[in-house]
């Protein structure tokens, strides 16, 4: 994990003028974000007919693993299940999300690795940062806040959807 950070740290640390500039858009996009994906995790499970341990364990599912696993324990959800959960959305969103995201018309490098970061996490980072230096930054950023975005926001939108 150490040389990942710092992997990560040191071109982040290049952007923290965009950072600077766009701070409000990523603010308001890990916002998004995070509520988009719990909202769908919970919802798309229900509409399938999940328990609600069962939903309670996908709400975390677009962040990184431990953040994952730890607000999954403290919701009272099963952690061997969102991490399974986690896997599949990184890699999916690695192979499929800077694709998907030229589709939609999203050329911007900042949007796109906030946009890949936030959805898939690590494994949408670790493709982020092929794409170049500024989406794998901004990839690794969203990856941090939008673990401390669902942290707050999961519990309260659980009470609200279950």
């Amino acid at each position: 994990m150490g040389p990942a950070t710092v992997a990560l740290a040191v071109p982040m640390y290049k952007q923290m003028p965009a950072v600077k500039k766009h701070l409000r858009a990523i603010l308001v996009s890990i916002g998004a974000g995070s509520v988009a994906g719990v909202v769908s995790a919970v919802g798309i499970a229900r509409l399938m007919g999940a328990s609600s341990r069962v939903a309670f364990s996908l709400a975390a599912k677009s962040t990184t693993a431990p953040i994952a696993a730890g607000i999954t324990q403290n919701l009272g959800g099963n952690t061997a299940l969102v991490v399974f959960a986690v896997a599949v959305t990184g890699i999916l969103g690695g192979v499929a999300g800077p694709e998907f995201l030229r589709f939609i018309g999203v050329r911007d490098r900042v949007a796109t690795g906030i946009g890949i970061g936030a959805a898939a996490h690590v494994g949408g980072t670790s493709r982020a940062v092929q794409l170049g230096e500024t989406e794998g930054s901004m990839s690794g950023a969203a990856i941090a806040l939008m673990g401390i975005a669902t942290a707050i926001v999961a519990p309260w939108l659980l009470k609200w959807l279950l």
